[in-house]
């Protein structure tokens, strides 16, 4: 007799009056019955069932496990032919069993992982192909299995996974977590043994974070590799963009084109393949398949026409489980109207007046520092607009820069140039994650448009007055208040109530 605790996740049972084994995938108790979902062996349907633990015990009957026993001591109770077979047997799995990679994961994937990964990506003779899903719908267990699969046709040795810095580490964790595949960073402090090919001979499955790798010392060390597959995480940080008859190529899409040629597989994975710059999408694509489009028209043409078999791009709203029920719901955007009060309307004309005068100083100049300096009085518009707590903040670390640098400017009694950003930088904005966002605003705090100390002393006076302001406007307190009603009043709770049961 079975009961529940005898059955976790991945065992073969038998569930009575169907045919077939099948494998469980997920079970749980719920209000007293037993709620058990299993994918069958030979259909691959899924299917969940509910019983009573009475049901149970007579209905589902646990089978014994395919898992077998691998330890020395176990091998030398077997012939070596036996064992020969078997081991030539695992080697050509792939050959009979079309998910192969599927059985040698630990991952419970759901019916788009595999579609993207078994009938538009493996097919290819050679691939190269841009996997665009939305967040969260598992690219990451994709690349996996290609992976997986490639390495089971013994057509991919070499292995180079370009990352983004601050997912590195959960990239390696997730590979060894999910398909028993181990990466070996490149770091630094490992360049001057990099020189030699024995590090890669050693160790062909290698990870690294594509602002490392984009480093020309780094390309240098990349460039005289090949590889059997590469793939790109966030592929839409190799950015290129055209100003008139020139093309402007960043560090990392020099990196792609360095990589692209050196590389049999090419998987690029991202959620925002198109950023409203035909031409940077075209330049991405062409990564893939140089030449395939002369320019963004035709590429236009042939996305209307379903002609782009190596583009694939699902959204959340059309993803569902094995059951076929939707994953994630539908969302609801809606606008919320808060009024100033006068305190903040102050505040928010005062920054605004400073923001326009400083800005006119650079107007019209399309020099680096001059385009550094708007960006700058730009952010701090948009720090307005986010909260007073914000903007009180970059005011009083722009002030702290500004004063450091009045003191540098006089101690030295002479000129100098002020911080700049590099054309890099600039050229990535929309790609920077939260906390890169975060540390870019930083440092665009210590720009200015002054050209002379007494210049930088009379915007020093002007923060101080606006600092002030901002400090009078969180006084009223009322600014979280008043977003807060707002939201319940969408929500149709009667904020007064709460109000009155409180002082009760």
């Amino acid at each position: 007799m079975n009961s529940p605790k005898m059955v976790s996740v991945g065992d073969r049972v038998r569930i009575v009056p169907y045919d077939g084994p099948a494998e469980v995938y997920k079970v749980r108790q719920e209000n007293g019955r037993i709620v058990l979902s299993v994918v069958f062996q030979f259909t691959h349907k899924a299917q969940t069932f509910v019983f009573t633990p009475e049901q149970f015990a007579e209905k589902v009957q646990l089978l014994p496990s395919f898992r077998e026993d691998f330890s020395a001591n176990a091998l030398r109770k077997h012939e070596p032919f036996v064992l020969f077979a078997d081991a030539l047997r695992m080697q050509l799995a792939y050959t009979f069993d079309p998910h192969y990679a599927v059985s040698v994961s630990q991952v419970d994937l759901l019916p788009h992982q595999v579609d993207a990964v078994y009938r538009h990506i493996l097919p290819l003779p050679r691939i190269r192909f841009l996997l665009a899903d939305d967040p969260g719908l598992g690219k990451t267990i994709m690349a996996g299995l290609v992976l997986k699969e490639l390495k089971a046709r013994t057509a991919v040795h070499r292995i180079l996974l370009v990352v983004p810095a601050h997912l590195q580490d959960q990239w390696q964790r997730e590979m060894n977590e999910w398909f028993r595949e181990d990466f070996v960073p490149m770091r630094r402090d490992l360049l001057a043994t990099l020189s030699s090919a024995d590090f890669f001979a050693r160790n062909p499955q290698i990870i690294l974070s594509i602002d490392f790798a984009r480093m020309p010392d780094v390309r240098d060390v990349l460039s005289r590799q090949s590889w059997d597959l590469v793939i790109f995480d966030e592929a839409h940080k190799l950015s290129a963009t055209r100003y008139g008859k020139k093309v402007r190529k960043t560090q990392r899409y020099q990196l792609g084109e360095l990589l692209a040629g050196r590389t049999t597989h090419l998987l690029f994975l991202t959620a925002t393949p198109h950023k409203g710059d035909d031409y940077a999408y075209f330049f991405l694509l062409n990564l893939l398949e140089p030449r395939l489009f002369a320019d963004p028209e035709q590429l236009k043409k042939a996305a209307r026409s379903d002609g782009l078999p190596f583009v694939l791009r699902r959204t959340k709203e059309k993803v569902t489980d094995l059951e076929g029920r939707r994953l994630f719901r539908s969302r609801e955007v809606k606008t919320l109207s808060v009024a100033l009060t006068n305190a903040e309307k102050r505040l928010y004309d005062a920054v605004t007046d400073y923001v326009r005068r400083w800005y006119a100083t650079v107007s019209g100049k399309t020099d680096r520092k001059s385009r550094n300096v708007a960006l700058a009085l730009t952010v701090l518009q948009r720090r307005l607009s986010s909260s007073l707590f914000a903007v009180r903040e970059s005011l009083r670390r722009r002030k702290s820069k500004l004063h450091s640098l009045l003191h540098e400017w006089e101690r030295r009694r002479q000129e100098e140039d002020l911080p700049e950003l590099d054309q890099e930088t600039l050229d990535e904005l929309g790609e920077m994650t939260s906390s890169e966002w975060e540390s870019f605003q930083e440092r665009l705090e210590g720009i200015t448009a002054a050209q002379n100390p007494q210049q930088l002393r009379d915007e020093l006076y002007e923060l101080d007055n606006l600092i002030n302001l901002a400090m009078q406007a969180e006084k009223a307190g009322e600014e979280a208040r008043r977003a807060f009603a707002a939201m319940m009043t969408m929500k149709k709770i009667d904020v007064a109530a709460i109000d009155a049961a409180r002082q009760d």
